[in-house]
């Protein structure tokens, strides 16, 4: 429901939403990072020119801000974790502010993310393959 009274409520609830996704990629932590942390690199398996900052929160987590096809804006937090066979990749976007139309939330958020990670899966592979 949106009223006045209620509005502060909304934007706190609406402010704890986000999506995550989870991959596990076939290479090693270092090689993980490099796709990640390289604009060139990153704009290959992501679909779009980097072009915004990429800040690194410590030596397994960074993040960004971007709008995403005209969407509103959101935040992006990779997470990276050594596992048997390989590299765990966690993806989590958070919008920086929800909508709300007509009684119904509309979220900037995940969008093509399995795709993306897909692209990413596949180009790990294809270079473990080469490596072989």
């Amino acid at each position: 429901m949106w009223c006045m009274m209620c509005n502060a409520q909304v934007a706190f609830m609406m402010s704890d939403m986000h999506v995550t996704r989870e991959v596990v990629l076939d290479c090693s932590t270092a090689e993980a990072w490099e796709l990640l942390t390289d604009p060139d690199e990153l704009a290959a398996w992501l679909g779009r020119p980097v072009d915004f900052e990429i800040n690194v929160v410590d030596d397994h987590r960074l993040g960004f801000e971007w709008s995403d096809e005209g969407r509103e804006l959101t935040t992006v937090e990779f997470a990276l974790e050594e596992v048997e066979g390989g590299t765990r990749l966690t993806v989590t976007e958070t919008p920086m502010r929800a909508s709300v139309a007509g009684g119904v939330r509309r979220l900037p958020i995940g969008a093509n993310w399995d795709d993306r990670l897909l692209d990413l899966e596949l180009l790990c592979l294809t270079r473990s393959a080469v490596r072989v």
